[in-house]
Formats: structure tokens, sequence, C-alpha cells
């Protein structure tokens, strides 16, 4: 039940979020998004990954390289140039 009530409550926020008006309230929410996202960062990166995890990363960077979805960095480099 409380993933349900969650859910209403994020639809209910997005819905006021979109009626917002004033630049300064949406950079208000946009800091606090940052803030809240570096603190969930910040707390993921003190857990050891588990092996599980790793493996997982392994296989989906394997499948992204199969399936032509990787950047040379070369190419990364020339960008920023």
């Amino acid at each position: 039940m409380k993933t349900l009530a969650l859910e209403t409550r994020k639809i209910a926020f997005v819905q006021h979020f979109l009626s917002l008006t004033k630049d300064s309230s949406i950079t208000k929410f946009e800091e606090l998004l940052r803030e809240e996202r570096l603190k969930q960062y910040e707390t993921e990166m003190k857990k050891p990954m588990t092996l599980k995890k790793f493996n997982a990363m392994i296989d989906r960077a394997e499948d992204d390289d199969l399936n032509g979805r990787m950047v040379p960095a070369r190419k990364l480099l020339k960008k920023r140039s």
C-alpha cells in the first residue's frame, strides 16, 4: 500500500510542479533535486558493491560493446577540443 501512496504523491507533485510559473521556484527545486541526488550518490558509494552487481555491470559493458553502444575515447577527446 505504501507504494501506491508514494506513486499518488509523486503524480500530485509533478502536477503542481508543472503549474509553476516562476523561474526562481523551478531553480529552487532543481537545486534541491541536485542536493538529494548527491546525497544518494554518496550513500551508494559508501556501500561495497556485491559480486553479483559487479558481474552485471561487466555483462552490460560487454553487451554495449557487442552492440555498438560504445564511444572510443579518441572520439570523445576530439569533441572536447
